[in-house]
């Protein structure tokens, strides 16, 4: 029962993963706009859909783990760790997948959601009429990408459901039949990782809703503006046909119809402006949800273990590995690292500490600690002495809402007076 429940969940994380790919596939950009509201639209879409995409595919993730987890419950059940393979990686860190075991689906980096960012929707005949007077300019966003981000989102939402939204009959039949110390603390992990999903799956809820009320406001709005310009094209050809003689006469008549058109269509992008005000609730509530679903799903993917008998080079190349991928994503350059001469408790021995980042162009120290629980170790105080003594500050990059700080930037301030010290959690390292 054991082997049937963790197949389940490698297929949850197949579903899993060809649903994200799917949302990912779907090309929104242009949808907001360059003009008026549309830049500010886009970036809170953006945001909020980048927050949903970074727990997604960490989603993928726990069930893939889950059912290795499952499938190694199993063998210790059976009472033999023989043919142990829990998280087993290869040489570049990707899961071996032993024979006879379901592959599952593990994604090493974040999967790219579509921006909505741009425009580039042309404007309609005869724009030049009221051009240099419309407000908020002509918004030249795609409402059908928009909306084509709207049905994907909630496809995607929709998809995750299904997946996991109660317990299948594989893991009801294990929880009821079998009688193991491993039951209780599987199953609440399960429990957490469909809670997750449900948070997720909110959240498509809200993008989607956001991107179709702005898609169809924004559609509606152009196709106004449109109307109205054509309109008083033909109004002004009408008014200049009168005989020269009374363009005397036509010429007022002619201001009063454009003032009109302006106003009307400063009316229509502020009935944009509305919406999309409005929209960004949902996109603020989807946000929020993310960045409090993120520290849980992280916290899901480390409480599987990474090997269940690690021998100490095994312990070193994960670290190794973990660590790189976050310098990576850090933006740290590989290349420029160089060494610097801090002080030995032993005088006359030389001792050098290597950071990974030294800016001398606006004096900053960075260094990357992917790690759980972040501590004053003695390298940190090397590097922080160091950055002291020569007048620069020392930013520390830890991981998005899975990093317990805990006092270290006060720890060093205090212990090196005169250091500015900065815990920076904005990326997502692990």
């Amino acid at each position: 029962m054991f082997y049937d429940a963790a197949a389940a969940y490698k297929e949850n994380s197949d579903h899993a993963g060809a649903a994200l790919r799917k949302l990912a596939g779907v090309d929104a950009a242009g949808a907001a706009g360059t003009h008026g509201v549309g830049p500010q639209w886009a970036s809170s879409y953006d945001a909020a859909a980048e927050e949903a995409g970074q727990v997604a595919y960490r989603l993928v993730n726990v069930f893939h783990n889950l059912g290795s987890l499952l499938r190694q419950n199993g063998i210790n059940h059976d009472q033999t760790e023989e043919a142990s393979t829990l998280n087993q990686r290869d040489a570049y860190g990707a899961p071996i997948t032993p024979p006879g075991e379901s592959a599952g689906t593990f994604i090493d980096a974040a999967v790219a959601v579509s921006s909505v960012a741009g425009g580039g929707d042309p404007e309609p005949p005869h724009w030049n009429l009221v051009a240099d007077r419309i407000v908020d300019g002509w918004p030249d966003g795609h409402p059908d990408h928009a909306l084509a981000a709207s049905a994907a989102w909630e496809t995607f939402g929709h998809d995750l459901v299904r997946i996991d939204d109660q317990p299948g009959p594989e893991e009801q039949r294990l929880i009821v039949d079998v009688e193991a110390a491993e039951i209780a603390p599987l199953v609440d992990r399960l429990e957490e990782a469909r809670g997750v999903n449900t948070d997720i799956a909110g959240a498509c809820g809200d993008l989607s809703r956001a991107a179709k009320d702005y898609g169809n406001k924004l559609k509606s709005v152009k196709d106004d503006m449109a109307f109205v310009v054509n309109q008083l094209h033909w109004l002004i050809i009408i008014l200049d046909s009168y005989p020269p003689v009374l363009h005397r006469l036509t010429g007022p008549i002619k201001e009063t119809f454009i003032a009109a058109a302006v106003t009307q269509i400063n009316g229509l992008n502020a009935a944009l402006r509305t919406i999309a005000t409005a929209s960004m609730t949902d996109l603020t509530a989807a946000g929020s949800a993310m960045g409090a679903a993120l520290p849980a799903v992280k916290r899901l993917l480390d409480l599987v273990p990474r090997r269940v008998n690690p021998t100490p080079t095994h312990r070193v190349n994960d670290n190794r590995r973990k660590g790189r991928r976050a310098e990576d994503i850090a933006g740290i350059d590989q290349s420029k690292k160089v060494r610097i001469p801090v002080r030995n408790p032993k005088p006359g021995r030389p001792r050098f500490r290597i950071p990974d980042e030294i800016d001398d162009e606006n004096h900053v120290v960075r260094e990357v600690k992917n790690v759980k629980k972040l501590d004053t170790t003695q390298q940190i105080r090397d590097i922080a002495e160091w950055a002291r003594d020569n007048g620069y500050k020392l930013v520390i990059v830890v991981d998005k809402g899975r990093t317990d700080a805990g006092s270290v930037e006060q720890t060093l301030e205090r212990d090196f007076e005169g250091l500015d010290v900065v815990i920076d959690d904005s990326k997502n390292l692990s």
